[in-house]
C-alpha cells in the first residue's frame, strides 16, 4: 500500500491499515492481524493516505480468490447498491444521518433491507453495522455536532470536505 499511495502522490499514510478476514472483516478498525485469511473468506481493507494533510480513505471488500461465492456477490451486490442509492439521493436539503425521509443513512438502510434475506429470512439491516460515512477533515474522524443539511453553496455532509 504505501508504494501505491507513494507512487500516487500522497504525503503519508493517514492511519494503520485495518485488514481483517472471515469474522475479523465485520469488525470496526479491526487491528489484531492474528490469522491467516483461508480461501472462500471476504478480506476487508480500510486504508487511507495524506495528501496535503486531508486523508482520502478507501475501503475495499474482496475474496482472497479469484470470485466471489454467489451469496458473497449477492451481498456485494445489495451493498453496492445501497452506495449507488444513496449517492443518487444527493442534493441540498438532504442529511447524513436520521430517520426521516432526507436521511441518506435511511436510504441505504432501506435499500438494504429491501433487497436480501439472511438464512432465517431476517432484512439483511441488521448486519448493517457501520455508518454510512463519517466527518473528514484535519484527522481521519473529525468530531461532528448534531445531523446538519446538506449546503448548497458548499462541502456536502456526505463527503466530509
Amino acid at each position: 500500500m504505501v508504494e501505491i499511495h507513494d507512487y500516487a502522490g500522497c504525503e503519508t499514510e493517514a492511519y494503520a491499515p485495518i485488514v481483517g478476514s472471515g469474522i475479523n472483516s465485520t469488525v470496526l478498525h479491526y487491528n489484531k492481524l492474528d490469522r491467516k485469511i483461508d480461501s472462500g473468506e471476504i478480506v476487508l481493507m480500510d486504508v487511507g493516505a495524506s495528501i496535503q494533510g486531508t486523508p482520502p480513505i478507501s475501503r475495499a471488500r474482496f475474496p482472497p480468490t479469484e470470485n466471489f461465492t454467489p451469496r458473497q456477490r449477492e451481498i456485494y451486490e445489495i451493498v453496492l447498491g445501497a452506495q449507488n442509492a444513496a449517492l443518487a439521493a444527493l442534493k441540498p436539503g438532504m442529511m447524513m444521518g436520521g430517520q426521516g425521509s432526507n436521511s441518506l443513512q435511511k436510504i441505504a438502510m432501506d435499500y438494504i433491507d429491501s433487497h436480501g434475506k439472511d438464512k432465517e429470512g431476517r432484512t439483511l439491516g441488521r448486519y448493517y453495522i457501520h455508518g454510512l460515512s463519517h466527518h473528514v477533515g484535519l484527522n481521519v474522524h473529525d468530531p461532528s455536532g448534531p445531523p446538519r443539511r446538506s449546503n448548497p453553496h458548499g462541502p456536502s455532509q456526505l463527503t466530509g470536505n
